[in-house]
């Protein structure tokens, strides 16, 4: 009896020992969330819009982000075509002909990218937007499509939904809401829908029922901002810090035949002027006179 009244103790003492502590709420952090959701619902488009501008913001005033994301695209969005079909030939024609379809003016619907360049700014618009595309043109080239463009303004078709996509009802995508920058380049407007054969869709997915993607920046934008204004606070504070004055102190009168007005300096002209540019100085004090500077504490040389 001793032994089986053991033996249960332990396995009740397993349950929670071995159970999912993010389940249980103790007190110590937040409590465990209790409802989930579409990601498409969590994500909805203002909410998608606000992420993509604060992610874009980031890249351009906050070195270490730029630096992140120039590093993440350099590893993913670079690639070599290599061609084995075993006849040396073949590999060569096909290698030659994916080098010419690759230049400006053959990949690129503007003759402005090249297919590597292409595919750089393709990730990074994932990286901003969560989602990007390529719509492809009857003569063989692309045209970039960065997922903010894909977007379901005022005066869209009715069939579109609130993600810019018209879907069938299995969830399928059928068409993309795509919109162009009105001449403000601020106010994005409806151009035209796109047949889903014609376009090249990719992004960053972790639900089987998502049907746009999220930046992988989301996870980290907060932390990323309250990085960049510590930095800017912590180069304040070393500047403040550095600032320092001269102050030169004076005994008060003190003998009946002291008078204050006879100082060199009544007519309000300072006294002593200090210079830096020739390097060390001397001062020539009067006799009951001092100097001291002005200086930061912090740290303590204590």
């Amino acid at each position: 009896m001793a032994n089986r009244s053991f033996l249960m103790r332990a396995v009740t003492a397993g349950r929670h020992l071995f159970g999912y502590e993010a389940t249980e709420s103790k007190g110590r952090r937040q409590a465990p969330q209790v409802r989930t959701m579409s990601e498409d619902l969590v994500m909805s488009q203002d909410r998608r819009r606000k992420l993509q501008a604060t992610a874009a913001d980031l890249s351009r005033n906050f070195e270490l982000a730029a630096w992140m994301i120039r590093m993440h695209v350099a590893y993913v969005s670079q690639f070599d075509l290599h061609v084995a079909t075993g006849n040396p030939d073949l590999d060569r024609e096909i290698t030659a002909l994916f080098d010419w379809h690759g230049r400006k003016r053959n990949f690129d619907t503007a003759s402005r990218h090249s297919r590597s360049d292409a595919m750089r700014l393709f990730e990074i618009a994932k990286v901003f937007d969560g989602d990007a595309a390529f719509i492809k043109t009857g003569n063989g080239s692309l045209q970039g499509l960065p997922g903010k463009r894909i977007y379901k303004p005022a005066d869209a078709p009715k069939s579109v939904n609130d993600r810019g996509l018209v879907l069938a009802s299995t969830g399928e995508v059928l068409q993309y809401c795509v919109c162009r920058w009105k001449n403000d380049g601020k106010t994005l407007e409806y151009d035209h829908l796109e047949n889903a054969q014609n376009v090249i869709f990719d992004g960053y997915f972790q639900d089987f029922d998502q049907t746009r993607g999220i930046s992988p920046l989301a996870s980290a934008i907060n932390r990323m901002q309250d990085t960049r204004e510590a930095f800017e606070w912590t180069h304040l504070k070393i500047k403040l810090h550095s600032l320092f004055g001269i102050v030169f102190k004076r005994d008060a009168p003190s003998g009946m035949w002291d008078n204050p007005d006879d100082d060199d300096d009544a007519t309000g002209d300072p006294q002593y002027k200090v210079s830096l540019d020739k390097g060390v100085m001397a001062l020539d004090l009067k006799p009951g006179d001092d100097v001291d500077t002005i200086e930061s504490k912090t740290p303590s040389s204590e």
